[in-house]
């Protein structure tokens, strides 16, 4: 059975699966932050980041240094 129906069956044990990418500084979890890629550890989204540094114009350091966050991790959000 694939993930999808695994999880739309209810099956307990697929809902809390988490999904680690870019050499974990990404992970998804259903359930948390709306299953969107964030940032491991924090619920801070891949979008957010994006925002932040794209629209508002806040550097990488920047947000890295006010959200306790690495550079690394700030980069792979971007990439």
């Amino acid at each position: 059975m694939d993930r999808a129906a695994s999880a739309s069956s209810g099956n307990a044990a697929e809902a809390k699966a988490e999904l680690d990418t870019v050499s974990g500084h990404i992970t998804i979890t259903l359930g948390v932050a709306g299953g969107q890629p964030r940032i491991a550890g924090h619920r801070i989204t891949m979008q957010d980041i994006v925002i932040w540094h794209g629209r508002l114009n806040v550097s990488a350091d920047e947000v890295a240094s006010e959200y306790g966050l690495t550079r690394a991790d700030v980069y792979a959000a971007l990439a």
